[in-house]
């Protein structure tokens, strides 16, 4: 399995919002997923993403993203 964010639609249909392939990221765990104020930003963290930071070869990342349209991920619908 993979870490990303996954929306199910009312049909019960599913959606990657975004999800890592790589194998470094295998088995890896997705978490605090929080979004801006004014919705237009989402953030989402890997607890474990391979990355060495002071010679820890263990740590998470944070990610950040934001639609190509520029609208909010607020409402019903992403138009997936």
């Amino acid at each position: 399995k993979t870490p990303g964010v996954y929306a199910v639609d009312a049909s019960g249909q599913r959606y990657a919002i975004f999800e890592a392939y790589a194998p470094m990221y295998f088995r890896d765990k997705t978490s605090g997923l929080a979004f801006s104020p004014d919705g237009t930003k989402m953030y989402a963290c890997f607890q474990d993403c391979g990355c060495e930071v002071s010679g820890e070869g263990d740590c998470g990342c944070m990610l950040e993203f934001e639609r190509l349209d520029g609208r909010s991920f607020d409402g019903e619908t992403l138009n997936l």
